[in-house]
């Protein structure tokens, strides 16, 4: 993979803001039972409209901490369209929450969702400039068929 340990979501945040407004930095781990999660190596940035993406994708490869990073656009597994809120797919294992209030925990959310399977991840996006929640996060499953039970 191509995204160091050393390079944090606020790194590629202020990376990314000459191409325009980037609403949502993601960084994935593996699960981890044990110690601090590892990361998969990979990052996840969304801007706020189609050009400000192309224009980061014209730039080609992003250097950071000494490491030349390739970026290219993700698929969009939520289907439905490119709206954060948008339904899933019938086989994705993620799922969007919004209207959360501003104090809930990335830890209290999975609590709350492991009644509907075994969850792997809980993103809470963070505002840029206060760090608190934004209101909303993705919650990833294990399953789809825990999506299904979700919704």
């Amino acid at each position: 993979r191509d995204v160091p340990d050393s390079v944090t979501e606020d790194d590629l945040r202020e990376k990314y803001a000459s191409h325009g407004e980037v609403i949502d930095v993601y960084i994935p781990h593996y699960p981890s039972t044990q110690g601090p999660p590892k990361r998969k190596g990979i990052a996840y940035v969304a801007f706020k409209q189609q050009p400000e993406l192309d224009s980061a994708l014209a730039a080609g490869d992003c250097e950071l901490h000494g490491a030349s990073m390739p970026a290219s656009k993700a698929d969009d597994r939520r289907g439905g369209g490119d709206a954060p809120h948008a339904p899933p797919a019938p086989a994705s294992k993620r799922v969007f929450v919004g209207g959360l209030p501003l104090d809930l925990t990335a830890e209290q959310l999975q609590e709350g969702f492991e009644r509907f399977g075994e969850v792997k991840d809980v993103h809470v996006p963070k505002h840029n400039v206060t760090g608190g929640s934004r209101g909303f996060c993705y919650i990833t499953f294990a399953s789809s068929d825990s999506v299904r039970d979700a919704l």
